[in-house]
């Protein structure tokens, strides 16, 4: 791969990270897998870095492995905003057919945790209960404590 590309995908992937860690400021705001997103996701897909390899980006491990995160919370959220609006999952919403793609072609293998949740919207179709008591602590706050490096206290 030749260095301009190298770059125009390691500038993408930085992009991705401003974005993701504004979605996880709104998200620690409101302490729950927030369910009415309009800009504050960003504008980062999640299917180009839900298994994304650090080397094609030139990232580091922990770089890579947090947009793999942030892009199965995303789905997370655009999901549950999903329900949350409707009632039940619109089968044809652009995040309802991102998710069952990415679901189909494995491509959570990265995140199999947050994909069984993502797995779990779409098969119950029920707002709020397929989501596990406990995930938003676990996939958000504890993340970010580990990669600010602090103890729980």
């Amino acid at each position: 791969m030749n260095e301009e590309i190298r770059f125009e995908r390691y500038q993408s992937a930085m992009e991705a990270i401003k974005d993701a860690l504004f979605m996880y400021k709104t998200l620690l705001d409101y302490q729950y897998f927030f369910d009415d997103l309009s800009f504050e996701d960003g504008n980062f897909s999640p299917d180009i870095f839900i298994d994304c390899s650090a080397e094609e980006y030139s990232l580091e491990e922990s770089d890579a492995q947090f947009l793999r995160e942030a892009s199965a919370t995303k789905l997370i959220c655009r999901l549950n905003q999903n329900l949350s609006e409707n009632g039940s999952l619109i089968k044809s919403s652009k995040f309802v057919m991102l998710a069952k793609s990415i679901l189909v072609e494995n491509r959570c293998h990265y995140v199999p945790e947050l994909g069984q949740i993502i797995r779990n919207i779409i098969d119950s179709q029920e707002y709020g209960e397929a989501i596990p008591e406990g995930s938003f602590k676990t996939y958000v706050i504890e993340r970010f404590r580990d990669y600010l490096g602090l103890d729980e206290k």
